[in-house]
C-alpha cells in the first residue's frame, strides 16, 4: 500500500509569523510525518515548495504523474490544489473550495473523493457537500491529518479497488 499513497501536507504561508508559530508548524508537520510515513510517501515542509502556489501545484502534479498512486491525501494548501485536479482517489483536509472546482465532475470521481473540514472551513464544506457526498464537518474543533488518520486509513483500506 505504501507506494500507492501520496500524502501532501500543508505549507506555511504566513509571512509575518513569529518564531513560536514557525516552531509550532514544524513540530506539527513532524508529528504528522511520523504518523503517516508507514501509510505512504509523505511530502512535508522539507520537500514542498512554499509561498509559491504555482510551484506547489507543479510539484504535486509531477509527483502524481511519476507515482500514479491509487490515493492522494492533501492538507490545507495542498488539498486546495487537489481540488482543482479532477482525479479519483482524493482525500482532502480543509481545502479551500471554489465554485469553479465543482463543475463537470464525473460520478466515479465524485464517489472516490473525500473531504474533511473543521470549524474554520464551514463555507468550503458547504460548497464541497453540494457535489461530493463523502464529506464531514467538525463544527466544534480544528482538525488536521492526525485527527482523521483512522478515517483515512479505513477509506484507503476499504476502497483498494479504485
Amino acid at each position: 500500500m505504501k507506494n500507492d499513497v501520496l500524502i501532501f501536507l500543508g505549507t506555511f504561508d504566513k509571512m509575518d509569523a513569529s518564531m513560536e508559530e514557525k516552531t509550532d508548524f514544524i513540530i506539527g508537520q513532524n508529528e504528522i510525518y511520523l504518523e503517516y510515513k508507514s501509510m505512504g510517501e509523505v511530502f512535508d515542509y522539507r520537500k514542498l515548495p512554499y509561498n509559491d502556489p504555482v510551484r506547489l501545484k507543479s510539484f504535486i502534479s509531477e509527483k502524481i504523474k511519476e507515482s500514479k498512486p491509487k490515493w492522494i491525501v492533501g492538507e490545507e494548501s495542498s488539498a486546495t490544489i487537489l481540488m482543482d485536479m479532477k482525479i479519483p482517489g482524493r482525500i482532502m483536509v480543509n481545502p479551500k473550495v471554489s465554485f469553479e472546482d465543482l463543475n463537470n465532475i464525473p460520478d466515479h470521481i465524485r464517489e472516490s473523493t473525500f473531504g474533511f473540514f473543521d470549524k474554520y472551513h464551514e463555507k468550503d464544506y458547504e460548497r464541497f457537500l453540494s457535489v461530493y457526498p463523502n464529506s464531514a464537518w467538525y463544527p466544534e474543533t480544528s482538525i488536521d491529518l492526525i485527527d482523521v488518520k483512522s478515517l483515512i486509513n479505513t477509506i484507503i483500506n476499504s476502497n483498494e479497488e479504485l
